[in-house]
């Protein structure tokens, strides 16, 4: 005010003041018409009226559920802040979000300030920040090639050699799509049905921090067929107790074993996904036989349609027929 001597502040509901520069303390967010009367010594008068709007002091404060854990980390900010109504967050990691209550996923380790900026109407302005609020821990990276052995002379067919490519880990876990699993981190393994198969490879490291990757292989068609030489019913080891033929991939199949005076005494023809079903156990129409010199005679054709070439011995040519050697 100018050329003014005497003062009276009205504060409405706050009541008044005679005092050239008060101040007034304000309980509660409420607009006020303040009115000034200004008098001089001739008795002189002018009043002014201003609106005041006094809002909420802004509070801010937030949570998260987990402050630690691999990345990518996806972490839900809950905000519990009050009287505020434009919020600006800072995820310490470049990243930012205007939402009241944002999801935001960091995607590199590293520990992390997170800083909320709030406002009330442009006017009221506060700021919260955590320090070393959130820890992302390095997760693996999962990756493995895969290569088929089709050497037949050292593995059968239907074989795979798979290796691990994969990045900061110590454990490993496959599955190969068919019912089997490894923990070895460049396992073998056959497949013994032909068609195509997802394999998964479940890699954790240090942290407990795991990632997966799944890929579709497709072998190349297979079949294989091994006729054994030898049988012992009497034997401890449940694997030389039967003549059993072995294979995969195959649709059509037979064997037969003679005698030496030309009886048959034992056939099949059965298989079971592609695979030889039933064994001779050294007995004829349920009697066992004696111990000695046996021929078996057998053919095959695979699922391709190639036909089965035979058993070779000693690098001869392959035969379709051969002894089986029955102890006792």
């Amino acid at each position: 005010s100018e050329n003014a001597d005497n003062y009276l502040w009205n504060f409405g509901p706050l009541g008044g003041s005679l005092v050239t520069n008060p101040s007034i303390t304000v309980p509660t967010p409420m607009t006020l018409n303040v009115t000034l009367t200004a008098e001089n010594n001739y008795h002189c008068i002018d009043s002014v009226m201003k609106e005041i709007n006094v809002y909420t002091e802004p509070f801010l404060d937030f949570s998260i559920a987990d402050s630690r854990g691999c990345s990518p980390l996806a972490v839900l900010f809950e905000n519990a802040s009050f009287g505020v109504n434009q919020y600006s967050w800072d995820f310490g990691d470049g990243g930012s979000s205007q939402e009241v209550e944002p999801l935001h996923v960091f995607q590199q380790a590293g520990i992390y300030p997170v800083t909320l900026y709030a406002n009330a109407d442009s006017v009221c302005f506060d700021t919260l920040r955590f320090d070393n609020l959130v820890q992302v821990l390095q997760s693996p990276t999962a990756n493995f090639s895969y290569e088929e052995l089709t050497d037949t002379t050292i593995n059968p067919n239907g074989i795979i050699r798979f290796f691990d490519l994969s990045l900061n880990t110590n454990k490993w876990r496959w599955d190969f799509g068919d019912g089997d699993s490894s923990n070895l981190r460049n396992p073998v393994h056959r497949f013994e049905e032909n068609g195509p198969k997802t394999v998964t490879l479940i890699v954790t490291n240090g942290s407990g921090c795991p990632n997966t990757l799944s890929m579709q292989i497709t072998p190349e068609l297979f079949g294989s067929l091994y006729i054994p030489n030898a049988l012992s019913p009497d034997a401890g080891d449940p694997g030389h107790r039967y003549f059993k033929p072995m294979g995969a991939g195959l649709q059509e199949f037979e064997i037969s074993v003679f005698a030496s005076n030309g009886e048959r005494v034992w056939y099949s023809d059965k298989l079971d996904r592609g695979m030889p079903a039933e064994y001779w156990d050294g007995t004829f129409n349920g009697e066992p036989v004696p111990q000695g010199l046996y021929w078996w005679k057998g053919r095959g054709r695979y699922v391709n349609n190639r036909m089965w070439e035979g058993m070779s011995y000693e690098g001869k040519a392959p035969v379709r027929e051969g002894k089986v050697m029955l102890l006792r």
